[in-house]
This record gives structure tokens, C-alpha cells and sequence, in this order.
């Protein structure tokens, strides 16, 4: 798929020769553009529906979906189901297109990544959670912000300075637009390298971020979904 994909070249993030690069496009395709190894972050820029726009602006901190799963391809949208019910987020026409969204962000992701489960975490954040620049300790990661500010990143040129300095750093800080499907390489990835970001600072703005994140599964992953609902089941039975 890498040689079909004629994206834009937005900022070159490594050296000056530009050998580790940052693409953007409108397509979703872009996403699997990652998989080239001279690209450190892929963005696919997009829009949502309208009412799920205005359902996302109407929702309290406490009614937006919020938990963390492991699940394979099949099961996205059951799970899902679980935290949005568990969240009680109000249930509707919007809450049900704001699934459909993460289980087709997460199915490209399955085909990218080239894994079976997926590590699905929905973060609702009101202060300054990984504030601090760094690289995730990952191979890839997807990640979208559905609400609020989106994630921070520096280039590859000015990564060793804001790792350095952090809050003294005074360089150029590239905002990653709310609703952008960002895929990027982690310190896992043979390169070793991996894009410098971190999430902006909102302690005491009053601001609030809904953000969906994806990882293929690890030692920090929860329980498989399927398991954990046949436990369920199990404990339901026993308890009639």
C-alpha cells in the first residue's frame, strides 16, 4: 500500500536531510503510510458528523465515554457498547455513530499494526496528564483527540531539547487537530527513535479532553474483553 500513497509532507522531523519525515492527507490510507520506515508520524485529517459534534458539546465530563478494553476485531462494537453504558453515556443516534467511529479507527488499525487484539482506551482528562515531552514505550500507536485540545509533538530536530528542558522549552510546538487520526512510531520501533509529544496542559482552564488511544496488546493491557464477558456471564448464572 506504501508506493499508492501520494501524500503531503507537512514538516521533515528528522535531520536536515528531512530522512525522517511527517505526512498528512485526507484519506485514510495515510495511516498505513507509517509502515515506511522513513515515516514517524502519519495524520489523517477528517471530520464527524454534525450531531455528533453537538452531542459531544452537550455532554457533562461524567456522561462521556470513559474506560479501557482488549478486544479483537469481532467483538470492537459489544465492548464499546459496555463503556459507553458503564460511562452512562446517553445512549442515541449520536452515541451509536461515535462507535461506529472508533470500531472503523480501530479495525485500520488491526490491518496496520498487524495484530489481533487491540488495547482500546477512551481517556476523559481535565488536567495535566503526561505533560511532560517523551516517547511511548511502543511500537505504534493510534491516537485521536474527539474533544478538547489535541496532542502536542515537537520535530525531530527539536526533540532532544524539549526532552531536556520540558517546560523551559521555547520551540516550536505543533498541535495535532482535534479529530485527527494520528499514527505514530514509539522508542519500540527499530529505529529507536519515535516522535516527542506530549499531552498540553489544561490544569486549571477549565478545559476538558475526550481522547481515544490504541496500542497492540501488552503487559499493561487489561484482561481480553471476550474473557472477562464469559466470566461475567459465569458469575450471572451462578448467582440465579
Amino acid at each position: 500500500m506504501e508506493g499508492t500513497i501520494t501524500a503531503t509532507v507537512i514538516q521533515g522531523a528528522g535531520d536536515r536531510s528531512g530522512a525522517e519525515l511527517i505526512v498528512e492527507d485526507d484519506r485514510a490510507d495515510i495511516l498505513a503510510s507509517i509502515r515506511a520506515p522513513s515515516i514517524e508520524l502519519a495524520l489523517w485529517s477528517r471530520a464527524i458528523p454534525t450531531c455528533v459534534e453537538y452531542r459531544l458539546q452537550s455532554l457533562s465530563p461524567a456522561e462521556m465515554p470513559c474506560g479501557r478494553i482488549l478486544a479483537p476485531r469481532n467483538d470492537f462494537r459489544s465492548a464499546l457498547d459496555e463503556v459507553f453504558e458503564a460511562s452512562k453515556t446517553p445512549p442515541g443516534q449520536s452515541a451509536g455513530l461515535l462507535a461506529a467511529d472508533i470500531v472503523e479507527i480501530a479495525t485500520l488499525f488491526v490491518d496496520i499494526a498487524e495484530t489481533d487484539l487491540v488495547d482500546i482506551g477512551l481517556g476523559v482528562i481535565q488536567h495535566d496528564s503526561c505533560w511532560k515531552f517523551h516517547r511511548d514505550h511502543v511500537r505504534l500507536r493510534l491516537l485521536t483527540t474527539y474533544f478538547g485540545p489535541g496532542t502536542q509533538y515537537v520535530s525531530g530536530t527539536d526533540a532532544d531539547r524539549a526532552l531536556r528542558e520540558q517546560k523551559a522549552f521555547d520551540g516550536e510546538i505543533h498541535e495535532i487537530p482535534r479529530l485527527t487520526v494520528a499514527m505514530f512510531k514509539g522508542a519500540k520501533d527499530a529505529s529507536g527513535k519515535g516522535i516527542v509529544h506530549r499531552s498540553p496542559p489544561i490544569a486549571g482552564t477549565g478545559q476538558t479532553r475526550l481522547v481515544l488511544t490504541l496500542n497492540a496488546p501488552s503487559e499493561v493491557s487489561p484482561e481480553s474483553w471476550r474473557n472477562d464477558a464469559a466470566a461475567r456471564m459465569r458469575e450471572s448464572a451462578g448467582a440465579r
